[in-house]
């Protein structure tokens, strides 16, 4: 019975393995049934390919950037392999081979996609290859960096399209689905063998912060015919270099094409002409340095030249925008000169509305066939903008008269009556400023240009020669910004180049306001510094360029800084009473590390150390100046504030940046030539030390300027300006005589003479415009070439308006002068040299003029009608008191003849400017004299002060001036 139990215990466990087991083994079997077996055999010969690679990629997340490398395995001599894997997935399957032992690789790689689910197999026929390595980068013109993201792609010369061997890698580059599964550089190209392929190269760049692409063939000439594991070099620059001239030829044939254009439309473009003969002067240059192998000097005219062909396409814009802009402007200020030459020719509104509308129509039919812009605009438009321009004038005109004051109104009043009875004198003046102005306008040119730019700084600080390549500082940058920092792919971009000796990067702190970390004795905690500034070195390298070990007083010949090793001043070293090969520690504001002093420099000598840019070495800081309103202000560091090390070192440390570069070239003689490089490539700012001087090459914006040499024409118009001006004195000193005598003083006259100048000056200037831009049209009837660019601007008038107001008013300016030396002084300027007292006695003011018989009693009348008029707006009440109390008398004896009008009412308001007190008029002429004399006689019985009397001297002064303007 126990043995029957025994059995029965144990039948239960059996039967459940039982159970269990078919279960468990289809597990098994389910797991490893998905199994792929390779082959991988010689596509011409077939036989296998022993030892080749097979890669099993996971592509099921769709990207290839993020695809998973499941296996990565090698046939065996058969050319087998079994790969086992447990899961289902999609998948891609690469092969390839190298034999170590040729030069490139052996056979194009292969690959398969399919989904790995259950039993397959797989034959790779590789084709026999080999390989293409292009050195150099990918430099386009259009771009100052190369471009980083690139494919090259194999193609059948024949068809000019991809090979079509399905499977077979024919994709490179950067991208990664371009196949960077070998792990090979981008530029590794492999195709295949005893077959002519060309290669298509599709360069990703930046051009204007827009991402573009340029597709380009290798070796256009021949296709490549690789044998089986060849390795060929291809320098790019060989098919890039024809690529840009091609690239750059193909812009200019386009600016040929829109100058022409431009041309038709009465565009003048001599400049631009010129410009684009140097663009072909710099392309057959470019293509004479490539047969030459120079292709860094061949790539700089390329640069340059392209860079001149994006000022011109610009320039063209800008000639289209600013003509069909600038034409309603120039319309209105063609109307106002019209406006202005009436009112010089008529006093009467009728006459003067009517005048303008006949000059304005004749200034706009030669403006409409001298001005490109209208070319370009609508008729319609044109005709709307004359009739805003005559509205816009005529307002103008009005709202002029009604806010001038009377005195300027008199004044202008005389000085058109002057000029209208010296109308020859007049005429030849304008016509003098006319040609001035025309000149300016037609035969200069003032534009600013972006292009490089080569300037001599002065002498060189130190006897080394060598580069210092830097970024720009651009003029909307705060001044709190001391430098851009440079990216660390310029340095090995400069090492790279086969003319440069030495590169010593120089890294330093932004600056700061506070420290930017502390160093302290490792012993002694409480004896620290603050530091203000890193400077991170390459010692030896530096040493050949800015000497800075001979300011090493202290630490032997060091030949570098190793890894935390750092240089500080004296003075440091004896705030922390720290010597050479102390340990100290360095604390900044995310990490602390152990330092070893290896070196002491000279104090005053750190402090004196320029660069190659004559510039001081040490690092800057922000200082706060203790006034009422704090400011910062950039100072450079103290030397004890400062510690040097390793550039590598100081590149861990946050706020240190790379600001510049030091070169040492192979061949000094090539100084000025590789800056000019270096600048177009990368646009950087290059300071050369050569032969004793400092040179500054950028590209940036300039100054161009055309025809200045007409500025001894310009001088010989003014100075005939001038002499007119002063004989228009010379010969009116009478007539000065008598305008001082109705009460203008120097300042009057000066006035009047400046006004006569600015009348010539704006009807000249806006005549001589007219005349200036009918010029250009004159010159290409002509076909007379002066090297200038148009003035379309509208801006230009103005600025023609300008040059012939300030060559008229240096004229004038001397005829003010003038007027004054040949007025008596007396008559310069009248004060009451008396305090006026209440003690019941008359004052005298004579008025320093001279009246024939004939102009006394009209003079007289219109003040008399002008001091009632006035004094009824104030008193209307009193208009029959104050008739009554204005009394007209003449007395006549044997020795004078005096005609005397008396005011005699006093109403005491102190604001009014006349019936604050009774006064008398007087006009006397004596027995031996011809004229009238005429002078004021106020009485101060009612309380009159100084200011009282001067008010109203000063009225019947102005009264005076009036009148003898309105009777002319």
């Amino acid at each position: 019975m126990k043995e029957i139990k025994h059995l029965k215990g144990l039948l239960i466990p059996v039967i459940c393995f039982l159970i269990v087991f078919p279960l468990f083994n289809y597990h098994v079997r389910a797991q490893s049934a998905n199994v792929i077996e390779v082959w991988v055999i010689d596509g011409v010969t077939d036989q296998p390919i022993g030892n080749a690679t097979i890669q099993v990629w996971d592509t099921t997340p769709g990207s290839s950037a993020v695809w998973v490398l499941v296996e990565d395995v090698r046939t065996d001599v058969n050319g087998y392999y079994s790969i086992n894997i447990e899961r289902e997935f999609q998948c891609r399957i690469y092969t390839y081979y190298n034999d170590s032992s040729s030069p490139g690789f052996d056979y194009v790689p292969s690959f398969q996609d399919f989904y790995f689910s259950g039993e397959n197999q797989l034959t790779f026929e590789l084709k026999p290859g080999g390989s293409i390595i292009f050195d150099g980068v990918l430099r386009i013109v259009e771009s100052i960096k190369p471009s980083d993201a690139y494919s090259f792609t194999v193609l059948d010369p024949d068809t000019g399209s991809r090979l079509k061997d399905e499977g077979d890698v024919y994709d490179y580059g950067t991208e990664p689905q371009f196949h960077n599964f070998l792990g090979l550089d981008p530029k590794y190209i492999i195709v295949p063998a005893y077959t002519p392929v060309n290669i298509m190269v599709n360069a990703t760049i930046v051009v204007n912060n827009e991402i573009v692409k340029r597709a380009f063939l290798v070796n256009q000439v021949e296709p490549f015919i690789l044998e089986k594991g060849e390795k060929k070099q291809v320098k790019i620059d060989e098919s890039l270099l024809p690529f840009n001239v091609n690239l750059v030829e193909n812009e200019v044939t386009l600016i040929d094409e829109a100058l022409v254009e431009v041309e038709e439309k009465g565009f003048y473009t001599s400049l631009d002409r010129k410009d684009i003969a140097k663009v072909k002067d710099l392309i057959d240059e470019a293509n004479r340095k490539i047969t030459e192998g120079a292709f860094d000097e061949s790539y700089a005219d390329l640069r340059e030249g392209y860079i001149f062909t994006v000022q011109i396409n610009q320039r063209i814009e800008e000639l289209f925008s600013d003509a069909s802009s600038s034409v309603a402007i120039l319309t209105l200020f063609l109307t106002l000169t019209a406006m202005v030459l009436s009112s010089f020719l008529f006093e009467r509104w009728s006459l003067k509305i009517i005048t303008t509308c006949i000059v304005a129509a004749v200034f706009l039919i030669i403006f409409f066939y001298t001005y490109p812009g209208l070319r370009i605009i609508q008729t319609s438009t044109f005709l709307i903008d004359i009739g805003l321009a005559l509205i816009g004038a005529f307002s103008l005109s009005l709202i002029f008269s009604r806010f001038m004051d009377r005195k300027t109104s008199s004044i202008f009043s005389i000085a058109k009556q002057n000029l209208r009875r010296r109308k020859l004198r007049f005429m030849l003046t304008v016509i003098s400023v006319a040609i001035l102005t025309m000149s300016f306008v037609t035969l200069t040119s003032f534009s600013t240009g972006y292009g490089l730019t080569i300037t001599s700084m002065g002498s060189s600080i130190l006897d080394s020669k060598g580069l210092l390549i830097t970024k720009s500082l651009t003029s909307d940058l705060p001044s709190t910004i001391t430098f851009i920092s440079l990216d660390f792919s310029t340095i090995n971009w400069l090492q790279d180049k086969s003319e440069i000796l030495r590169v010593a990067p120089k890294l330093e702190n932004t600056p700061n306001l506070s420290s930017i970390g502390s160093l302290s004795s490792l012993n002694d905690s409480s004896k620290n510094v603050s530091i203000f500034g890193i400077l991170g070195i390459e010692l030896n390298i530096e040493a050949e360029i800015t000497h800075i070990d001979e300011i090493i007083v202290d630490g032997g010949s060091l030949d570098a800084l190793n890894e935390n090793e750092i240089l500080m001043s004296v003075s440091t070293a004896e705030l922390l009473t720290a010597k050479i090969g102390d340990e100290l520690l360095l604390v900044n504001k995310v990490s602390t590390i152990k330092v070893t002093l290896v070196g002491l420099l000279d104090d005053n000598e750190f402090s004196q150390m320029k660069d190659i840019d004559a510039k001081p070495l040490i690092p800057k800081k922000f200082v706060m100046q203790n006034t009422e309103k704090p400011t910062i202000e950039i100072e450079f560091c103290d030397p004890s504030e400062v510690i040097v090390m390793n550039w590598k070192t100081a590149k861990l440390f946050g706020g240190v940046f790379l600001s510049r570069i030091d070169v040492q070239l192979v061949d000094p003689n090539l100084t000025l030539s590789i800056a000019r490089q270096i600048a177009l490539e990368r646009d950087l700012l290059v300071w050369s030390s050569y032969d004793g001087h400092i040179y500054k090459t950028s590209l940036g914006e300039y100054l161009e300027t055309s025809g200045v040499s007409i500025i001894i024409p310009w001088i010989i118009v003014i100075l005939n300006v001038v002499i007119t001006m002063m004989n228009a004195i010379f010969e009116r000193r009478k007539e000065i005589a008598i305008l001082s005598s109705v009460g203008l003083n120097p300042t009057h006259i000066g006035t009047l003479f400046m006004a006569e100048a600015a009348i010539i000056g704006i009807v000249g200037g806006g005549v001589g415009y007219l005349l200036g831009i009918g010029g250009y049209q004159a010159m290409l009837a002509l076909s007379i070439t002066v090297e200038v660019r148009q003035k379309i601007s509208a801006v230009w008038s103005l600025a023609s308006v300008g040059v012939a107001l300030a060559a008229v008013l240096v004229g004038a300016v001397i005829a003010i002068k003038n007027s004054v030396s040949i007025t008596p002084s007396t008559l310069r300027r009248w004060t009451m040299e008396q305090k006026v007292e209440d003690k019941g006695e008359l004052l005298q003011f004579n008025i320093p003029i001279r009246l024939r018989e004939n102009e006394v009693d009209p003079l007289l009348n219109f003040i008399m009608r002008e001091v009632k008029a006035s004094v009824k707006k104030l008193y209307p009440r009193f208009a029959d008191w104050i008739e009554k109390r204005t009394i007209v008398s003449e007395e006549k004896t044997l020795e004078t003849h005096i005609k005397t009008i008396h005011f005699r009412y006093a109403f005491g308001q102190r604001d009014a400017a006349v019936g604050r007190y009774p006064f008398k008029l007087v006009a006397e002429k004596k027995r031996d004299e011809e004229n009238y004399s005429l002078k004021i006689i106020p009485t101060s019985r009612f309380g009159a002060d100084s200011e009282s009397v001067i008010t109203i001297v000063t009225l019947i002064r102005m009264l005076a001036v009036d009148w003898s303007a309105r009777s002319k």
